[in-house]
């Protein structure tokens, strides 16, 4: 069946979780096939939590829905997607939700005059990896956000974070990247 008769954009999704050794699972994904009303698009973010669900909660909650109402503004997928990031970011300040982290990976897929294409977005070391006839395709930049990295170290700082332990507690703002068309 061809997607003149099937309205969804994803014909299929999954998912794992595996909680491991921690008291609690402090990870969470958003998945919301007709991002928008648009038949053929789709909105996927994968929250890895660190030091609880606070920021993971809220960031589940918000990011796609600022997302959604900036391409309303814009009509821009790459500068809504910073966007997004941006305003969850001093959404979360103004209401103090400080007291964990998480990194992000999200991707908007959506038909354009070229065909479908895939935005990605992340903040941290997680990515987006596109499996296509048994190859894999890196979306998001080649650049982890990692605490360990001199230059990521300094930008976190001279943003007003800190690091601890190699790890980044008050990381602000992620970085863009174009994904892949097809």
């Amino acid at each position: 069946m061809g997607f003149a008769h099937n309205p969804v954009a994803v014909q299929a999704v999954g998912w794992a979780e595996d909680q491991g050794r921690r008291p609690e699972m402090e990870d969470g994904f958003v998945f919301v096939d007709q991002f928008g009303g648009t038949q053929r698009s789709a909105f996927f973010a994968v929250y890895d939590g660190h030091g609880g669900r606070q920021v993971v909660d809220f960031v589940t909650r918000e990011l796609h829905e600022n997302l959604l109402r900036e391409l309303r503004r814009t009509g821009s997928p790459a500068d809504s997607l910073l966007q997004a990031f941006r305003l969850t970011d001093e959404d979360m300040l103004r209401r103090n939700i400080t007291s964990s982290g998480c990194t992000a990976c999200c991707c908007l897929l959506q038909d354009e005059a070229r065909g479908r294409v895939i935005y990605t977005a992340h903040l941290g070391d997680s990515r987006a990896v596109l499996a296509r006839s048994g190859s894999a395709t890196r979306m998001t930049s080649m650049t982890d956000h990692k605490a360990t990295d001199p230059l990521e170290a300094k930008r976190v700082i001279e943003a007003g974070g800190h690091i601890i332990n190699d790890r980044v507690n008050g990381m602000r703002f992620g970085q863009l990247s174009r994904g892949v068309e097809g």
